[in-house]
């Protein structure tokens, strides 16, 4: 190695723009599955089932609109399985548009990372603050103090790793807070606090 500089990590400032299209596309698809499975496991996240109501009820609706002639039962598993689809839609969407600049090869600006997890943070918090009396209720203190702890821990890594990669320019690292920013906000920010599922 010439001049005793070692990279663990290839920089993008080699790679074509297709590879980082490639890999951040690969990673937006990544979010979108994970967070599609969690929705189907504790802590449940809300934003998943919010959507959900919003396609998958009026879907079904409209197949019950039919006439028994026309009520076929193919037509209600196409109209409801891309019903469910926009979920993991609107995630990969937006995860490809939030990487943009990483596409471009630069990193993502540290004042736009902290101002998304700021307002994801806040809304976060006021989601628990409503939510609380019927969190203590039917999730029990323990439970909800955990959901806190895990919100404040991956969280605050999550913004350390922004700066970090900020700080060094990292492509990678970058990629890492950004997706450690996506999976949090679609996982944990929102879970569900009423009665148990």
């Amino acid at each position: 190695m010439r001049g005793g500089s070692r990279k663990w990590m290839p920089t993008m400032d080699d790679k074509s723009p297709r590879y980082r299209a490639f890999v951040t596309g690969f990673t937006a698809l990544g979010v979108a599955g994970i967070a599609v499975v969690a929705a189907f496991f504790p802590p449940f996240p809300i934003p998943a089932w919010l959507v959900g109501a919003f396609t998958v009820a009026p879907a079904e609706h409209w197949w019950y609109s039919l006439s028994d002639a026309h009520r076929a039962k193919w037509i209600y598993d196409v109209v409801t399985t891309s019903a469910e689809a926009v979920y993991p839609l609107v995630v990969a969407i937006a995860f490809w548009l939030w990487t943009r600049p990483l596409r471009r090869g630069v990193t993502i600006p540290w004042r736009r990372g902290l101002v998304c997890a700021t307002l994801i943070g806040l809304a976060s918090s006021l989601w628990f603050v409503l939510g609380w009396h019927w969190a203590m209720r039917y999730q029990g203190p323990a439970l909800v103090a955990l959901y806190i702890l895990v919100n404040v821990i991956w969280l605050s890594l999550t913004v350390r790793g922004m700066r970090w990669s900020a700080v060094h320019q990292s492509w990678w690292g970058n990629l890492g807070a950004s997706t450690s920013l996506y999976l949090w906000a679609t996982i944990m920010a929102f879970p569900w606090l009423g009665e148990s599922i």
